[in-house]
């Protein structure tokens, strides 16, 4: 296995999308894919286990990606100073310990939350002692223990990327006082020339990436934009394009209120066309 090979491996293990992978690696997709087959033919086993909407790394590839991290840090090591004056090892040491600081990330946050979590369940276990009266406690920590609920915002992520200052969801996460509301939307509107005001409105929607019925059903869209036409001129353009008869039919079933038949749907004559048209 090559130092590039070894690249490709481990851009696929953290970014679990092939064009993703390629784009961090500069190579096209197809390069991609075939020296990934390559690697796991020397092997004789999968590292990833491809879905229909996501890629999985394999216990064998979890393996194989830590041993490679370890040698390709150990290949650096052992490099000219001439290799590092050419500003390559920094990219790849970067792209190498990035996901290695979001794990860190990720474990100091979910640590902070949970020595939270703790204390608040020590204070309520306490309070549920029958000796105890609230006039036995003193501080807000004690007040925070005995609340009867608890409101939590967080930030929405609703485009690709996820944008710090975005919309925010507001939900009633633990109550004993009632049922539990309808979540809100709350978003930063600028003021001129200062200033921010806060806007609540429907709770926000969370991006998801586009799947493979999402993307036919676009294409069936801007299709049907030019004319209604029958399914199976609709399926063939769409195989043109890459999308199964299937994945056209379950992307119709989407449509429903945007595409309708001009006829019956069993009628020979029948045509998609677009609501309204």
């Amino acid at each position: 296995m090559t130092l590039t090979e070894m690249r490709y491996v481990v851009a696929l293990a953290r970014e679990r999308h092939f064009g993703k992978a390629a784009d961090a690696c500069h190579v096209s997709q197809p390069t991609l894919s075939v020296a990934l087959k390559k690697v796991e033919g020397q092997i004789g086993a999968p590292l990833f286990e491809r879905g229909t909407n996501d890629i999985r790394i394999t216990p064998l590839g979890e393996r194989i990606v830590a041993d490679l991290r370890t040698a390709v840090f150990r290949h650096l090591l052992t490099l000219s100073a001439a290799f590092y004056d050419g500003a390559r090892a920094g990219e790849l040491t970067s792209r190498l310990t990035a996901d290695t600081t979001q794990i860190k990330a990720a474990f100091g946050a979910s640590a902070s939350i949970a020595l939270r979590n703790l204390v608040l369940f020590l204070g309520a276990a306490a309070m549920m002692v029958d000796d105890l009266t609230i006039d036995d406690f003193r501080g807000s920590s004690h007040i925070i223990a005995m609340s009867r609920s608890v409101l939590g915002l967080s930030v929405v992520r609703t485009g690709p990327e996820l944008d710090r200052n975005g919309p925010r969801r507001l939900e009633m996460v633990k109550t004993n006082l009632g049922s539990y509301p309808e979540a809100l939307g709350i978003e930063f509107q600028p003021l001129h020339p200062h200033g921010v005001m806060l806007r609540y409105g429907e709770e926000p929607e969370e991006y998801r990436e586009p799947t493979q019925k999402d993307e036919c059903a676009e294409f069936i869209l801007e299709l049907l934009a030019d004319g209604p036409m029958s399914p199976k001129e609709v399926v063939e353009a769409a195989k043109d394009q890459g999308y199964s008869r299937a994945t056209v039919y379950r992307a119709r079933e989407t449509l429903e209120g945007k595409v309708q038949n001009s006829k019956g749907r069993k009628n020979p004559d029948n045509e998609w066309e677009l609501t309204g048209s």
